[in-house]
């Protein structure tokens, strides 16, 4: 299945989505996906290629450039879904989705 499918499929299962912590569920499982994606094809774990390095430099990795590469082709083929409305408010959830991933994938293995 296509990423825009998904995409679109998320968000027309959802309908309205408010956003917030608890929102954005299918930019969330989109960036799950990408994640996936990533590191099947760059051989390189998520973890790996973001960082956080604070309020002077803000989050840096190819991983958020990997999914702003994206956000047109969402914006095109499923216009309805909730995206966060800045580059950073996009950075931190991405960050924030990665380090959930993390602890899952920590919890299954303990």
């Amino acid at each position: 299945m296509a990423l825009y499918e998904l995409a679109r499929a998320h968000a027309k299962y959802l309908g309205k989505d408010k956003g917030g912590v608890r929102g954005l569920i299918a930019f969330r499982k989109l960036v799950v996906s990408l994640a996936l994606i990533f590191e099947r094809f760059a051989k390189c774990e998520v973890c790996e290629a973001v960082r956080y390095k604070g309020v002077k430099h803000g989050h840096q990795g190819v991983f958020f450039d990997f999914v702003q590469g994206v956000r047109p082709f969402i914006c095109e083929f499923a216009p309805a879904m909730p995206l966060p409305e800045s580059r950073l408010a996009e950075d931190t959830f991405v960050f924030d989705a990665r380090q959930s991933k993390q602890k899952k994938t920590r919890a299954r293995a303990g």
